[in-house]
């Protein structure tokens, strides 16, 4: 076994090609032209005109809104005008509480306050009253003794010795 069977004896060393140094600046420069994006004048990009013909057009829209509803709603009694009597009635019933009592004195004229139609109640019936009850007998506690006042105090739960101390009740 004294030879070595070596693959490296089989292999015949060759030397490594290298490139010279102009070939690596010539590369350079072709990615970087390569990589380059096309320049495109603002004029010819698509995103700058359907911005601007967008931006046109909600002109002209708020143009043509503003310029034919100022005339409308320059008077709101116009606007009222669209709306029935019944309707206007009903809302100012269900929302009576939210008005200002100064804004409704101010709303009214002496002509309306004529023409309003105003809820008269009804009569109250007549009670009679008898005599006896507007002239009662006068009470007279000559007849309460102590005993009555104390199951009085006991019905009511009242402590009597609550009193004991006290001068007023004798």
């Amino acid at each position: 076994m004294e030879e070595k069977n070596d693959i490296f004896d089989h292999l015949k060393p060759r030397k490594t090609p290298i490139p010279d140094a102009s070939y690596f600046e010539s590369m350079a420069k072709s990615v970087i032209e390569s990589q380059k994006a096309p320049i495109i004048p603002l004029y010819k990009r698509p995103v700058v005109w359907i911005s601007a013909v967008a931006a046109i057009f909600i002109a002209g829209i708020m143009i043509v809104n503003f310029s034919t509803t100022s005339d409308i709603n320059s008077d709101p009694l116009l606007a009222l005008n669209d709306v029935s009597s019944d309707e206007l009635y009903a809302y100012i019933d269900e929302n009576i509480d939210d008005f200002e009592t100064d804004l409704i004195v101010e709303a009214l004229n002496e002509s309306s306050v004529d023409e309003m139609n105003f809820i008269e109640p009804e009569p109250a019936e007549q009670i009679e009253v008898k005599a006896e009850k507007i002239n009662p007998e006068p009470i007279s506690f000559d007849e309460v003794d102590s005993k009555d006042i104390l199951d009085y105090f006991n019905e009511e739960g009242i402590d009597s010795d609550e009193f004991e101390d006290d001068d007023s009740f004798i």
